[in-house]
């Protein structure tokens, strides 16, 4: 028992404690044993009034009361004690076994809902099976104008302005039978007055039964329905000068109205509309289909949006049209209403979006290609460079060596001569061939940085070329601090959109009398190549042979930037390049 989280504890018929678990005793502060009960759980000197135990020894039945207590530890608790009798073997009461559950969760969760309910707009509440009103809540009281106490003496015949006691005995019972019920009625006023209400009902299964009723005073609901009756009239008119299309078919699909709108494009008058079919205005298969449509609404009593064709002055549009079943007053489905308008138009916006969508994909597809082709270019690029600086150098060297010695063992001047026009040739190869290649393959002087990669770029072109190289001194500091500061992809693809920029330079324009190549960092981290000349130009729509500018913006995208060509014939071309490189501080 000590296990458990109920109080437990045993007391004779003298009121004296025979036994209690360990949360007894941290409840009550201590170890009772042996004491009154009424002393050690209250403080009192006698029996406590309503005392559960107490009604257990006279009447030999079970009992429960909830009581407040405080703990030790100063919190008030909220307890509900059970007092159950023991007998003998003769059947004589001989002890109260009293178990105590602590229920103030409970509690603060009723008294929570007792204040949402109480602070509620809506009217709110709560009635047995014979109509008397056990509960109501402030909204309630304020709507109907009685105070509490008297709503409390009363029952829902006092206030319901409709049912007579009868109907509101057989309304209680259906709610009993279906769970809840949810109508409209009327509910008198302490100062007579009647207002409307919407009433929703809710059967519990507590206490012999009850009704949770939840009141919404609707008055206002009703007086804008009585406005919209009264002006039917100008709805009627609104309705024949929408541009939407509106009809009314009976069940078997023959027309009984339209408006107007849609009597325009039959071309026959609305007065002599009723009476046809889809038949007499539209081609066989077409007509079956509306038709068809019609019969599933009917069936299924379900409105329905449906995109068809339409013949409108001899021309085939689209439609949007809804249609949805028509019920009387039974319930009884009588036919169809139907809601349409041309979405020619819309639909090809819609088809124009979509292949710009699919054209837009493709172009993303054929970007990323570009910059797959890219990347395996330059992969490429760097492994023959890789290849001639290391294997193919290293054997032209072995070579040399090995015709060096062979020049200096030669038995005569002829081979002598010979052996070193060999050699020669094969320095001459080495430093003015396979060197430029494998640099220009992949230019490994990029370890040492961008600023240095470009410098040696401008000395290839210089004799070319009036070329001026400016790099922002931020950048060159912060590069110099730190070779590795920059990424290998985005100095490769600054040194060759340069690199690109200024070939295109050396092929297409001859008048160039200022290049200048700058790099700097923007306030918002962006890396800036620019490439200028004031060279011929050319016009943008149709740019010179080649592919140098398609290389410099699948460069630029490679490394997650972008490029813009500007060029004005007889002013020059500017090419800009910015990467993003969110790592570079820019204080």
């Amino acid at each position: 028992m000590d296990a458990m989280e109920y109080i437990i504890s045993l007391q004779d018929t003298e009121y004296n404690i025979i036994y209690h678990n360990k949360q007894t005793g941290i409840a009550s502060g201590g170890d009772h044993v042996g004491e009154k009960c009424y002393r050690a759980y209250e403080g009192r000197e006698r029996v406590c009034d309503g005392c559960p135990v107490e009604e257990a020894f006279k009447d030999g039945k079970s009992h429960i009361l909830e009581k407040q207590r405080v703990l030790p530890s100063g919190e008030l608790a909220f307890w509900e004690i059970t007092a159950n009798p023991v007998r003998d073997a003769k059947g004589r009461i001989v002890s109260c076994l009293e178990i105590g559950r602590n229920i103030t969760e409970r509690k603060r969760s009723e008294e929570k809902h007792r204040i949402i309910l109480e602070t509620a707009l809506d009217g709110f509440y709560v009635v047995d099976l014979d109509t008397r009103l056990l509960e109501v809540n402030d909204s309630y009281c304020k709507l109907i104008g009685y105070t509490r106490e008297e709503l409390l003496k009363m029952s829902i015949p006092d206030t319901e302005a409709i049912e007579t006691p009868e109907e509101s005995a057989r309304h209680v019972k259906k709610v009993v039978e279906q769970g809840y019920d949810f109508f409209e009625t009327q509910h008198q006023c302490k100062d007579g007055k009647i207002i409307d209400v919407e009433v929703s009902a809710h059967y519990i299964d507590v206490e012999g039964g009850q009704l949770v009723v939840f009141v919404r005073n609707i008055n206002e609901r009703k007086r804008a329905e009585q406005s919209l009756i009264e002006s039917e009239g100008k709805y009627r008119t609104l309705v024949e000068n929408i541009p939407q299309k509106i009809f009314f078919k009976d069940k078997d699909s023959v027309y009984i109205s339209c408006n107007s709108n849609f009597a325009e494009d039959l071309q026959i008058k609305p007065a002599e509309f009723a009476g046809h079919t889809d038949y007499d205005f539209y081609p066989r298969k077409l007509a079956e289909k509306y038709r068809a449509d019609d019969k599933r609404v009917i069936e299924s009593g379900n409105t329905e949006r449906i995109e068809e064709r339409y013949i409108m002055r001899g021309q085939e549009r689209t439609v949007e049209t809804f249609k949805t079943p028509v019920i009387d007053e039974n319930g009884k489905i009588v036919g169809v209403l139907g809601i349409f308008h041309d979405i020619t138009k819309q639909k090809e916006r819609e088809r124009e979006s979509h292949e710009r969508e699919i054209a837009a994909a493709r172009a993303q597809e054929l970007g990323k290609s570009r910059q797959r082709l890219i990347n395996a270019q330059e992969s490429l690029r760097k492994d023959i460079a890789s290849q001639l600086h290391g294997a193919v150098q290293s054997r032209l060297i072995l070579l040399e060596h090995k015709v060096a010695e062979l020049e200096a063992r030669a038995r005569s001047k002829r081979m002598t001569k010979e052996l070193a026009d060999v050699r020669r040739r094969l320095e001459e190869l080495q430093n003015g061939q396979i060197r430029p290649i494998s640099y220009r393959l992949f230019p490994s002087i990029l370890r040492l940085g961008i600023a240095t990669g470009l410098e040696s770029l401008i000395d290839e072109y210089s004799a070319r070329l009036p070329v001026d190289l400016r790099v922002s001194k931020k950048l060159r500091d912060k590069e110099q601090a730190n070779r590795k500061l920059i990424p290998d992809n985005v100095k490769l693809a600054l040194y060759r959109i340069a690199e690109e920029a200024l070939t295109n330079i050396s092929k297409h324009t001859t008048t160039a009398n200022n290049i200048v190549v700058n790099l700097s960092l923007s306030d918002s981290r962006i890396l800036r190549l620019t490439v200028r000349d004031d060279g011929h130009g050319f016009n943008t729509t149709s740019p010179p042979p080649g592919i140098g500018l398609l290389l410099i913006s699948d460069y630029a995208a490679a490394a997650g930037g972008s490029c813009t060509i500007k060029s004005i014939p007889g002013k020059g071309t500017r090419v800009t390049a910015e990467l993003p490189f969110a790592g570079l501080e820019t204080e």
